[in-house]
């Protein structure tokens, strides 16, 4: 559907437009950033670096929430363009002849390609989590058995001097039938 010429030099389209821009500009800014934070957090899987990345996960949780902000912003504003151009999608600017609406279809090229990139990070980074998260199980199951078998070790030695203290003094085993039996001394 061809843009409505008679609105597309009107200021207060302008007006919308650039809001638009701006609001793309500032999310292109922090998905820079995240795509910054998502490169560092990738170095921090492959070094096994716990804390730095939790670190780097709380910032991209902040920059998520701010984003998500901005595309409120955005839709308000792209809901009244679609309305006042008569259009049904970002797709219907064809060429448009506004050179705000050419940086409003460029801002939006741009965003996916930084967003698809940020996802391929993102993909790896959380295969290398997974790897992660099984390597540290495997050493808590390691660390387990280790210290299961230590137990036995000592547990036997404790037993052993236990058993040896106990029939000195006279006691003995227990009886059969895995009741403890009180002795009377007196009889």
């Amino acid at each position: 559907m061809p843009v409505k010429s008679d609105i597309c030099g009107d200021e207060a389209l302008n007006g919308s437009v650039e809001l638009m821009n701006g609001i793309m500009r500032r999310k292109l800014s922090l998905l820079y950033e995240m795509h910054g934070l998502s490169e560092q957090a990738y170095g921090y899987v492959s070094e096994e670096s716990l804390e730095p990345l939790g670190n780097i996960i709380e910032a991209k949780q902040e920059l998520i929430r701010e984003i998500d902000q901005l595309d409120r912003s955005f839709l308000f504003e792209f809901e009244r363009l679609k309305s006042d151009l008569g259009l049904s999608s970002m797709e219907d600017l064809k060429k448009p002849q506004n050179p705000h609406l050419r940086d409003l279809q460029d801002n939006s090229a741009e965003i996916m390609g930084l967003l698809n990139k940020i996802d391929a990070l993102d993909v790896k980074l959380n295969q290398g989590i997974v790897k992660l998260r099984e390597d540290i199980a495997a050493d808590l199951s390691r660390i387990r058995r280790q210290k299961q078998v230590s137990g036995m070790y000592s547990s036997d030695g404790e037993r052993q001097q236990k058993g040896e203290q106990a029939t000195g003094a006279g006691y003995g085993p227990r009886p059969a039938g895995g009741a403890a039996h009180v002795f009377d001394k007196r009889n």
